[in-house]
C-alpha cells in the first residue's frame, strides 16, 4: 500500500504492508462516484446515501452529514488505512 496514495512514490518509507481490502480502503474516490466528488457518499433523489466497505449506511440530508458518517464508518472499519474527506 502506498501511504500517500501515490502509486509513483516508491520510498521505502511510504510503503506498508496491506490487505487487499486495506489497500482499497486507502484508495481515492470510484470512477462512479464523480457526482459528489466523496468517496462513499452518492446522490439518491434529494437526499446522499453512505456506502462503506459494502455496507449501506444510511440516507442523509445533507453532503457534509453524510461525509461525516463515511469518514467515521471509514477509520472504525480500517484504522489508519482509511483515506477519508477533509
Amino acid at each position: 500500500d502506498h501511504i500517500n496514495g501515490d502509486k509513483s512514490d516508491n520510498r521505502i518509507e511510504n510503503l506498508r504492508e496491506a490487505t487487499n481490502g486495506q489497500n482499497k480502503a486507502n484508495s481515492s474516490v470510484s470512477a462512479n462516484n464523480k457526482s459528489t466528488g466523496i468517496k462513499g457518499v452518492y446522490p439518491s433523489d434529494d437526499k446522499f446515501k453512505v456506502i462503506c466497505g459494502g455496507k449501506y449506511h444510511g440516507l442523509y440530508t445533507t453532503v457534509e452529514e453524510a461525509k461525516s458518517v463515511y469518514n467515521k464508518s471509514a477509520v472504525a472499519k480500517w484504522g489508519e488505512y482509511a483515506k477519508t474527506t477533509p
